[in-house]
């Protein structure tokens, strides 16, 4: 009986947060039943007001990504839950019941199915799942599904304003945590910017991507299905690796739980949540503990030997120089050689062992040979050869240097100065401006193939 009085005291603190009055004083008049009814009163009211429409944060297991939901809820039992995920195939929006019961406290139940939630709770084989590391097999997992909750104790409101709500699995015992939405949120918008975040935020080309925390250390980063792996660069890959689950959002990522990352030499790095800045990189919001996590140098992403920059030919993406420059190869290649124009890219070239500038055409190729060496972090220097005898590339480059004389200029604007490399997102850097040092019109933008 102690132990029950104790529990509805703790539920009573948690509810409160949704009493305009001050009838709690005399709420122990009531029995240890009647506060129960009177708290999954207070829980269901919270769950409709305002339009009833709440984001929830849903975690299966410890080992697959968040899923975000859409859950409208309704005073008649009814709840439209909404999601878009591979395994419902997209977006998919359904109509089922909710209700709260009693079980040593107020719990949240789905108790009927739901294509879009029970989805995850559901314990049959998955279809498309994981699959075997020694076959590539599919891994049967009938008896455990995704292995998710579809009831959930109701804990009580993360701060004053009520409109985060934590709920805990009944089963599984992992937080989740539920967000009220504007009454005329739209659903299929918000929960399509969820689908699409984790392709805009990371690229998968792009790896590794570095964390360095508040004392200076650095450490090392992947992403896959939002499943992060970190451990520290000065460390051991091996015995210091830790990996933990993430829901991934568009403004940022937050783990299932409190992920403790080892250091390389002593103690642990915790944290939980990270946020995009105004650079697009992800910045720890956890009061105790700062880090960002990036790309790391830019300039070195230039001088890798697996990457391969193709110079975007459309205007808005040119400078003055660039532009003169596209518009001139495409004039002078048709009148010289009567070929046309499609594409140029810098790269390094792997069987010839040097870095190149490639243009393409519909009839062939002009590799043009000379080095990238990075300047400081953001900045890169390009050195080719572009005196007549002294070009470096392909036949065709070196046989047709001196008849296209496009080629002299697109080698010699690329010697002209230094260039910085200004992407959007210093997270994901597939799209950036190399920004010629002598003058903002002599930009032009590179995209990752």
């Amino acid at each position: 009986m102690k132990k029950f009085i104790y529990l509805s005291v703790m539920l009573l603190t948690s509810v409160a947060f949704s009493s305009c009055d001050n009838e709690e004083d005399d709420i122990f008049d009531a029995s240890a039943a009647e506060r129960l009814e009177q708290y999954k009163v207070q829980y269901s009211d919270i769950l409709t007001s305002n339009g009833g429409k709440w984001l929830m944060e849903y975690f299966a297991n410890t080992g697959e990504q968040g899923y975000a939901f859409v859950m409208t809820f309704n005073a008649d039992g009814s709840v439209r839950i909404a999601g878009n995920n591979k395994w419902i195939g997209g977006y998919k929006s359904e109509v089922s019941l909710w209700e709260m019961i009693s079980d040593n406290g107020p719990v949240l139940t789905f108790n009927s199915y739901n294509t879009v939630f029970h989805t995850f709770s559901t314990p049959e084989n998955i279809v498309g799942g994981p699959t075997s590391d020694i076959d590539g097999s599919d891994i049967d997992e009938t008896g455990t599904g995704h292995a998710g909750d579809y009831e959930f104790m109701m804990m009580g409101a993360t701060d004053e304003s009520g409109n985060t709500v934590r709920l805990k699995g009944k089963k599984r015992g992992y937080t989740i945590l539920m967000h009220r939405l504007a009454a005329d949120t739209d659903d299929e918008a918000l929960l399509a910017g969820y689908a699409a975040a984790p392709t805009k935020m990371f690229h998968e080309k792009i790896f590794p991507l570095y964390m360095t925390d508040e004392t200076g250390e650095r450490f090392v980063v992947t992403q896959s299905d939002g499943i992060f792996t970190f451990y520290p660069e000065a460390g051991d890959p091996v015995t210091q690796t830790v990996s933990y689950n993430a829901l991934i959002s568009p403004d940022g990522i937050r783990f299932m739980n409190t992920i403790e990352i080892p250091r390389a030499n002593d103690g642990v790095f915790t944290v939980q949540t990270f946020k995009l800045d105004d650079k697009q990189q992800l910045v720890s919001t956890d009061a105790s503990s700062r880090a960002e996590i990036n790309a790391g140098s830019l300039s070195e992403l230039y001088v890798r030997k697996s990457y391969k920059w193709a110079v975007s030919t459309d205007e808005a993406d040119c400078g003055e120089s660039m532009t003169a420059l596209i518009a001139s190869l495409k004039s002078d290649l048709k009148r010289e050689v009567n070929q046309t124009f499609r594409s140029m890219s810098l790269y390094y070239d792997a069987q010839n062992e040097t870095y190149a500038l490639s243009v393409e055409t519909n009839r062939g190729t002009y590799n043009f040979y000379g080095e990238v060496v990075t300047v400081g972090d953001d900045t890169v220097r390009f050195v080719f050869p572009s005196e007549d005898g002294t070009v470096k590339g392909n036949s065709n480059a070196v046989k047709f240097f001196s008849r296209i004389p496009s080629f002299k200029t697109a080698l010699d604007m690329l010697n002209a100065s230094d260039y910085k490399v200004s992407p959007e997102s210093v997270l994901n850097p597939s799209v950036a401006q190399l920004v010629s040092t002598a003058g903002a019109a002599g930009f032009f933008t590179v995209k990752l193939k």
